[in-house]
């Protein structure tokens, strides 16, 4: 499955808030994507809908992600080992 084509997980955004309640997803209910054309990496969603997206993606020492470019805020916290980020200037090629 292309990341692309995940829309929601564990279900749509609107139909989480209309709950008004905790959703509890469990280490083994992630949904598993490989993601990158290229440089193939493990993204492991937690939530995917149109208010947020939470994932852990897992990283072999020394490899480094494709140039992604998105709008909306990222943010990234390392659970294990060390991270480099570089965002381009604008107009910077990728």
């Amino acid at each position: 499955m292309d990341n692309n084509e995940l829309k929601y997980w564990p279900q749509p955004g609107k139909l989480l808030r209309e709950k008004k309640q905790l959703t509890v997803i469990r280490k083994n209910e992630r949904m598993h994507v490989i993601h990158g054309e290229k440089r193939h990496m493990l993204l492991s969603f937690i939530v995917r809908n149109d208010y947020m997206n939470i994932a852990i993606m897992t990283l072999p020492k020394g490899v480094y992600s494709e140039w992604e470019v998105h709008e909306g805020d990222e943010v990234v916290v390392v659970l294990k080992g060390s991270l480099s980020i570089r965002i381009p200037m604008s107009g910077e090629n990728s």
